[in-house]
């Protein structure tokens, strides 16, 4: 939904609602660029006080072959470049799954912290880092999926450097803001992401001193390792500069995702029902913007299908729509229907279990993948 220039979203799209009335009201969203930090983008309008990472925050996707292969090949990364006895701390580590992985790969000497973490290893803290926290002697600082989410990431990179040793390295992944933009993906533009990284722009906060770097599954995510004390002395006094920020155009950069949708929309009107795969952001947003933009088509969609056992029972942030799990819409599917998918790295799992539980060859097809009409 956007009004002047400004595009409001649920601030929480992993928040799995008990009660469609446990919504929240919709945030604002406006991207600014600043190239003299490699093109960061930020949204200028985030306000933290709006994010509450709480127990019904859902965002693990552990469940997943796909996605747990994904985290055995980042493991398998970290474990070829550092020793098993490295002292690791892990800054944001969600409800433990990579913590789990790099434990089960010999690395014993961890520390965690995340105020939405559930489980009972003591080595993990359900809180954030603060100015509790004394000097550590960390090796290894892991942050995955958690800068983009930070407001200043400089700020809080300066605050895990001061408790670490001089020598320590830091790994960092995040989405893929090229990626974002080649594909047309505006289901990645988020309230709860208030930066959008590249390549460039992580590399700037280490004034380019990059020890290595590269995509991950399939180019959506990016990494880079580094040392911290490579952090830019400057890079805060440029981030902080009003002049050096232009505002962006949602509605011109992505109008390629909106034209998407107007094929799916045709293309729609020749199925009965359709159900969408996939119960976090991506789903969640595509919902939103049919919800507000293209009534017709939301109405023809039943339920969003997740196999996360905590999302399933649960309603989805502003559509309100149902999480089922795949068993439900076994049950439920038929020919005339068409399947959503919300993101095409999950095709491949996905199709596997439709021909195990279907005896029909249901048609579907992904948000993104430009192979397909939208």
């Amino acid at each position: 939904m956007f009004i002047n220039n400004r595009y409001f979203v649920p601030p929480l799209t992993n928040l799995a609602l008990v009660d469609p009335s446990d919504d929240l009201s919709l945030a604002p969203v406006a991207l600014h660029e600043c190239k003299d930090l490699g093109s960061l983008v930020v949204n200028r309008l985030f306000d933290e006080t709006l994010i509450n990472y709480g127990k019904n925050y859902q965002n693990s996707v552990a469940n997943s072959s796909t996605f747990f292969n994904h985290m055995r090949e980042v493991a398998s990364l970290l474990k070829s470049l550092f020793p098993i006895t490295t002292n690791i701390l892990e800054v944001g580590c969600g409800k433990g799954d990579f913590f789990e992985i790099l434990s089960d790969e010999g690395f014993k000497e961890m520390e965690g912290f995340d105020t939405a973490y559930e489980g009972l290893d003591p080595r993990i803290k359900s809180r954030y880092l603060d100015d509790t926290d004394e000097k550590k002697n960390i090796e290894l600082v892991i942050m995955r999926h958690v800068l983009e989410h930070i407001s200043n990431p400089y700020s809080i990179l300066k605050k895990i450097q001061s408790i670490c040793s001089e020598s320590s390295h830091i790994y960092i992944e995040v989405p893929n803001f090229d990626w974002v933009l080649e594909n047309q993906e505006f289901n990645e533009i988020s309230f709860e992401h208030v930066n959008y990284f590249t390549l460039n722009s992580l590399s700037e906060i280490f004034n380019k001193k990059i020890l290595r770097s590269g995509t991950l599954f399939n180019d959506q995510y990016i990494y880079v390792i580094a040392k911290l004390s490579d952090l830019s002395n400057d890079y805060l006094n440029t981030y902080n500069s009003a002049c050096n920020w232009t505002d962006l155009d949602l509605r011109g950069i992505f109008k390629n995702y909106l034209l998407r949708l107007q094929d799916l929309c045709k293309l729609a009107k020749g199925f009965e029902s359709i159900y969408i795969w996939g119960g976090a952001t991506r789903a969640v947003l595509f919902l939103h913007i049919c919800k507000y933009n293209y009534p017709e088509l939301f109405k023809k969609i039943k339920f969003a299908i997740d196999i996360n056992p905590k999302r399933q029972g649960m309603y989805l942030p502003s559509s309100k729509l149902r999480v089922i799990p795949p068993e439900e819409f076994y049950a439920l599917a038929s020919q005339n229907d068409l399947l959503l998918i919300a993101n095409q790295n999950y095709s491949h799992e996905i199709d596997k279990e439709l021909n195990k539980h279907l005896s029909f060859d249901m048609k579907s097809i992904t948000l993104t993948d430009q192979r397909h009409s939208i």
